[in-house]
């Protein structure tokens, strides 16, 4: 079924990734594997971002805040209801930026806590890629894409080094 639907994607080169909570909960996700200016592609992001969350440098609580702050775009069904694209993008920069700053841990300098900052900030890449639309749809995408991340960090348990 992930074979297919990433298929279905109008672009090629595509990966789909999905995880079955316990509760029954489904997050499916779907991206190109290459991000424009971005060497190591969207699994490089990944990769980063896992390891501020396992590192236990930013807490997954930005996940969840960013899901409550796009719920009333998304809609209860998340039609194809579309939105102006320059306005979501602003949106989604402006609530990343906001909701990856509160969820630094403390302890860090000023200059790490940036370092840091830039790495999950990275996530942007992913939404101003020129295949998306940025409608309901792949607002959700994204969000899911960020709950499997979360999933992954609480189910690797104290594994330190992500390969």
């Amino acid at each position: 079924e992930m074979e297919k639907w990433a298929k279905d994607m109008p672009e090629k080169d595509v990966f789909a990734i999905a995880v079955l909570k316990h509760s029954g909960e489904i997050h499916k996700t779907r991206w190109k594997w290459q991000v424009e200016e971005e060497k190591e592609g969207t699994l490089g992001i990944a990769k980063e971002v896992l390891s501020c969350l396992r590192e236990e440098i930013i807490s997954p609580h930005f996940v969840r805040v960013l899901r409550s702050e796009f719920e009333p775009l998304l809609g209860r069904n998340k039609t194809n209801q579309s939105f102006p694209l320059i306005v979501v993008s602003d949106i989604i920069k402006t609530e990343l930026k906001r909701t990856i700053r509160r969820s630094l841990k403390s302890g860090p300098s000023q200059s790490e806590k940036e370092k840091y900052f830039e790495k999950v900030y990275k996530l942007k890449k992913l939404s101003e890629q020129p295949y998306l639309k940025m409608d309901a749809k792949d607002i959700d995408n994204f969000l899911s894409f960020l709950e499997i991340l979360v999933f992954l960090k609480r189910e690797m348990g104290s594994i330190k080094n992500v390969s």
